[in-house]
């Protein structure tokens, strides 16, 4: 198996494509945003496992990725592990509440999110490259 050494780069680059996949689904499909969080708001099962999985790959990332201050993509990688961490905690205690509130910020403009989403994602892809060349 291939050694990879740059984790804060892998990371930021499958976060990138997240992203990328993210915003092409709601540009692909008009109003998706809100039924993936009509769904969650509507259903506890759906919201404690996808907690559990937050918790789980945001530890994960937090705990294998060092924070080192002279490296600003590592430091958004462990960020970005913490955040998860406590988005999956958020799911689990008030995921309801969330979800409204989520339906309510992406209402009618899910297109803002989806070219905002695409646009993190061309970024962080680009950091990526740009660090291992």
């Amino acid at each position: 198996m291939a050694q990879f050494t740059d984790l804060a780069g892998g990371l930021a680059f499958f976060a990138g494509l997240f992203a990328l996949a993210l915003g092409f689904a709601e540009l692909r499909v008009r109003g998706f945003y809100l039924e993936l969080l009509s769904e969650w708001e509507h259903s506890p099962g759906l919201r404690f496992l996808t907690g559990v999985v937050f918790v789980l790959g945001g530890a994960a990332i937090y705990l294998v990725n060092p924070w080192q201050v002279g490296d600003p993509l590592a430091m958004f990688a462990t960020a970005l592990g913490g955040a998860v961490v406590a988005a999956g905690l958020a799911f689990v205690a008030v995921g309801e509440r969330m979800m409204a509130l989520g339906r309510r910020m992406v209402g009618v403009r899910g297109k803002g999110w989806a070219y905002a989403l695409v646009a993190g994602g061309v970024v962080l892809i680009v950091a990526t490259f740009a660090r291992i060349i």
